[in-house]
C-alpha cells in the first residue's frame, strides 16, 4: 500500500497483524506447540502428549516427596525444639501475621484474577484445540505420578 504525502514523498507500510501476540511466554509457547502438533497425526500427537506427560508427572512426584520431607522434618524439628525448651514461640504474634498475611494473598488474589480468568480461557482453548495431546498428557502424568 502506498500513499502520498503532503511533501509529495510516496510512502510505502505494511500493516502487520499482531493479534494474538500479547499472551505473554505463555502464550508464546502454547503457540509453538500448536503450530507444532498440528503437523503431526492423531496417534503421534497423543503419544507426545503422554510422553511429556509422563516426564512431568515423576518429576512433580519427586520433587513433591522432597519438598514434602523438608518440611515436615523441619515443623518437626521445630516442634522438638519448643518442647526441649531451645525455642519459644509466640503464639498470638503468629495468628496475628497468618492473618495480616491472609488477607495480603486475598486482595493479591483479587486485584490478579483477571489474568487467572485468562490464563484459564487459555487453557480451555488449548485443550479444545488439541485433545489428542491434552488427553495424551494427562494420562502420562497420572502414569507419571504412580510410578
Amino acid at each position: 500500500m502506498a500513499e502520498e504525502t503532503d511533501s509529495g514523498l510516496d510512502e510505502s507500510f505494511e500493516i502487520l497483524d499482531v493479534r494474538g501476540t500479547a499472551g505473554g511466554p505463555l502464550g508464546t509457547v502454547m503457540n509453538t506447540v500448536t503450530q507444532y502438533l498440528d503437523k503431526y497425526p492423531t496417534t503421534t500427537r497423543v503419544v507426545l502428549g503422554g510422553t511429556g506427560g509422563y516426564v512431568t508427572g515423576y518429576v512433580f512426584k519427586t520433587v513433591g516427596k522432597t519438598a514434602a520431607s523438608a518440611v515436615g522434618g523441619g515443623l518437626l524439628l521445630i516442634q522438638i525444639a519448643h518442647k526441649a525448651g531451645y525455642i519459644t514461640i509466640n503464639t498470638s504474634r503468629l495468628n496475628r501475621d497468618a492473618r495480616r498475611f491472609e488477607r495480603r494473598v486475598r486482595n493479591e488474589m483479587r486485584q490478579n484474577e483477571s489474568a487467572f480468568t485468562n490464563f484459564a480461557r487459555r487453557g480451555e482453548e488449548f485443550v479444545r484445540n488439541n485433545s489428542p495431546a491434552a488427553l495424551g498428557f494427562a494420562a502420562g502424568f497420572l502414569i507419571g505420578l504412580s510410578t
